[in-house]
């Protein structure tokens, strides 16, 4: 454009003059504006803001109102109200959970336990509320696990007043500690109490492993003694669907029981409910047997064999976290492995699909009856309602004519007509397992290349996606398990793209929303990830699983739920497996901190100090799976009897001088050792460090601010930079600082919102001066 004429010249201001920036009414009231703007930002970034129960992975399907953050001190005793007459592993299911797992991990880990408290961190948590009980409850008094158990939980918080039993409790624990109060109670926000509450123990042990994953991201406990935990008003919870599993290969590789229960626990971390094992293939049979002499010859060695204490254990253990075993015993075919122990009674059929060395059950009665002695053996020892029996891939000779002819004999004994000798050994099974009381699952082969005559309740285990399997299922009238795409082994290559990999989460996500859209739920009892161990380790088979893993768990828990934030969710698990001490994939370049167990010294116990500030080196899942590791716990459990107790959920003790505090429970983890691969993982950090760890611990502190909070700081501050820098006209850069920083902890909306109202803000004061 072109420049306007030069004006005349006119005399310059007076000092006086040019200092008064609000030189009339009007200019006043548009900076009012703008401050108004400034307080007014928080709010509308609240409005964008999701749910707190909306960042746990699975999702959480309801949620009523925002939550709050609290400060969560590690003396905040729990209180267990069982059911009447609540069975002895119902209870131990639950205090065991707490004591072993979640309270551990929510107090007793930091990643630079050397850091000490600092004064200048403390003020920064003020508007923060406290949280000083938390009350668990269920109504089932049985620990029975199966496929209809109710898995449902609500959380709520509530406000409790200084004078209330909750309060007494907290005070007479954090008094026991010889801490004052005033060291605990940092927040001025209200003092919160939560309850959980579910229909059965397992319940309630998801409701504590969302309670988790609502821990902050970050962490201070060794600073401070306490976490911020989101605390929602109310969320109520249940999975979509009643199957969620987790397929593991032992016999492809053997994985050591150290290696089962690490599976085990980052599976309850996804709330997976069913361990699918196969435990025997082609390859090996890691078992021994009390009445098949030489069974232990088809294990790959004599180190590499589960026995029978070890199957307890790994049943019972996985019980304790809600998840059913069910054992796969693969027949006819994937049995070669039988060669070790009856080389006598093997078929061999070079030209045979599939495998044509394989177990001839037909060569004789004592053949046939082998195969039933090796059932009933070991079918007791899972409590479980399903044994699942295989029947997938069977050698085609089983139905040529040269079989027939070799075992003529055999079929006119069992009026075997027409080659259908698949048929009776996988019906005769099945029956076998119905008079012990169990039900059958096969592959969907057992059901669509055979005439099979199942009953009814045998379930169907869909695998084969291009064979239109699952439809297949649907059409017929048993029970389905679909396993169709979500082989989380595979590393092929997408179709059609000569890059990207065909096993990412978000693949497997999105893998069966078409059939899972369209089927009914009374018919599709769930689904299955698959890890077949061809080329899996126990070193790898962590970075295999998971998060793709993850992404399925979402799916059956929650199925459409929550697709929107799906993504940052998957990420913020990842990170929290990390820092429990799984092996996962990482998603994309960044940084987490790995958390270490902080172990006090006999001088801090001495000094009554309320946090440790040395290192053991163990991380939380040493913690989990170790049994050399032994820790006193600082865990303030009462479990209260039904009599003692007559109020609602969540209400208050029924008399004003019960208070809510016992002795407290001590207890160490008891599991397999794992070796020193944690030990000393700290020693080497040096005062550089610790020097570092501290700076960011006062970013953490200001990342875990409410994001409204930090919202009105950004704006305030950009008031007060652009009123001191407008005299010389620069642009106040400075502030976006603030901005930034408020954008750390919010997403992508929040950030976009939080600049947009500190821009309205510069334009305001900008045309009010």
């Amino acid at each position: 454009p072109s420049p306007s004429p030069s004006p005349s010249p006119s005399p310059s201001p007076s000092p006086s003059t040019r200092s008064r920036p609000f030189a009339s009414p009007s200019a006043f009231a548009l900076l009012l504006l703008a401050v108004a703007a400034a307080l007014l930002c928080p709010a509308v970034t609240a409005m964008e803001e999701l749910p707190a129960c909306a960042r746990v992975v699975p999702h959480v399907q309801q949620c009523t109102e925002e939550g709050v953050r609290a400060l969560i001190h590690h003396r905040a005793p729990f209180k267990l109200s069982p059911p009447p007459a609540a069975a002895s592993e119902a209870i131990s299911f639950v205090s065991e959970a707490l004591e072993e797992r979640y309270h551990a991990a929510f107090f007793h880990f930091s990643y630079d336990c050397s850091l000490a408290p600092s004064p200048e961190v403390r003020p920064l948590l003020a508007p923060l509320a406290n949280l000083i009980a938390v009350h668990l409850s269920f109504d089932e008094p049985s620990a029975a696990l199966s496929l209809d158990t109710d898995e449902s939980y609500s959380i709520a918080s509530r406000t409790v007043s200084s004078d209330s039993p909750e309060y007494a409790a907290f005070a007479a624990a954090v008094e026991a500690a010889h801490t004052p109060l005033s060291d605990v109670l940092l927040g001025s926000g209200p003092l919160m109490a939560l309850d959980l509450h579910a229909a059965t123990c397992f319940g309630l042990l998801r409701a504590l492993e969302t309670l988790q994953q609502m821990l902050d991201m970050h962490d201070y406990s060794s600073v401070l003694g306490m976490r911020t935990l989101l605390l929602p008003s109310r969320l109520s919870d249940a999975p979509a669907y009643r199957w969620r599993g987790v397929l593991v290969d032992t016999a492809r590789h053997f994985f050591p029981v150290r290696e089962m229960e690490r599976m085990l626990e980052i599976m309850s971390w996804n709330k997976y409910n069913v361990l699918h094992w196969h435990i025997m293939d082609d390859q090996s049979i890691p078992l021994e047997s009390d009445h098949i002499e030489n069974l232990h010859h088809a294990a790959y060695s004599p180190h590499a064999i589960y026995s029978k204490k070890d199957i307890r254990h790994i049943v019972r253990f996985a019980a304790a976290r809600g998840i059913r075993v069910v054992p796969e015993f693969d027949f006819p075919g994937h049995t070669a492995s039988w060669e070790k122990v009856f080389p006598e009674r093997m078929w061999h059929e070079p030209d045979c699909s599939h495998k044509g060395t394989f177990y001839d059950f037909a060569q004789s009665e004592e053949a046939f009856e082998s195969v039933h002695t090796f059932l009933r053996e070991f079918v007791p020892l899972f409590e479980d309602e399903f044994i699942h029996l295989g029947g997938d891939e069977l050698p085609s000779c089983l139905m040529n004519k040269r079989y027939f002819d070799a075992h003529e004999h055999f079929a006119s004994e069992h009026s075997i007509w027409n080659n259908r000798f698949v048929e009776f050994l996988l019906e005769s099974s099945a029956e076998l397992l119905q008079s012990l009381g169990k039900t059958a699952v096969f592959w969907d082969e057992a059901f669509f290349e055979y005439k099979t005559e199942f009953s009814q309740s045998v379930v169907v285990d869909a695998w084969r996606g291009w064979k239109n399997a699952p439809q297949n299922a649907l059409n017929g009238n048993h029970p389905i398990v679909l396993s169709a795409g979500w082989y989380l082994d595979w590393d092929e290559k997408a179709a059609g793209s000569a890059n990207k990999l065909a096993n990412t989460w978000n693949t497997y996500y999105s893998a069966n929303d078409q059939f899972l859209s369209s089927a009914p739920r009374d018919r599709v009892l769930g689904g299955e990830a698959s890890l077949w161990a061809e080329r899996i380790s126990p070193q790898t088979i962590e970075v295999k699983a998971w998060p793709r893993g993850t992404g399925i768990a979402e799916k059956l828990w929650s199925f459409k739920a929550g697709q929107k934030t799906i993504t940052s969710r998957v990420e913020r698990w990842t990170c929290l497996a990390q820092q429990r001490g799984a092996f996962v994939e990482a998603l994309h370049p960044g940084y987490c901190e790995i958390l270490f167990e902080c172990a006090a010294t006999k001088e801090e116990e001495d000094a009554g100090a309320g946090v440790a500030t040395s290192s053991s080196g163990v991380t939380y899942m040493e913690r989990v799976t170790n049994d050399s590791v032994s820790r006193e716990s600082s865990l303030v459990l009462e479990v209260w009897s039904s009599s003692e107790e007559e109020e609602e959920v969540g209400g208050e003790p029924s008399s004003e001088g019960e208070a809510w505090t016992q002795p407290e429970v001590t207890g160490a983890a008891s599991r397999e050792n794992v070796g020193a691969a944690g030990s000393g993982g700290q020693e080497a950090k040096g005062e550089k460090h610790h020097a570092a760890g501290e700076q960011a611990m006062h970013e953490v502190v200001l990342t875990t601010m409410p994001v409204g909070a930090l919202t009105v700081l950004a704006c305030m501050f950009g008031i007060v930079v652009a009123l001191v820098s407008c005299a010389s006209k620069e642009i106040a850069c400075d502030a976006w600082l603030m901005v930034l920083l408020a954008g750390q902890s919010a997403s992508y909306t929040q950030w976009i919102l939080a600049v947009g109202c500190f821009c309205a803000v510069l334009v305001l004061v900008y045309l009010s001066l």
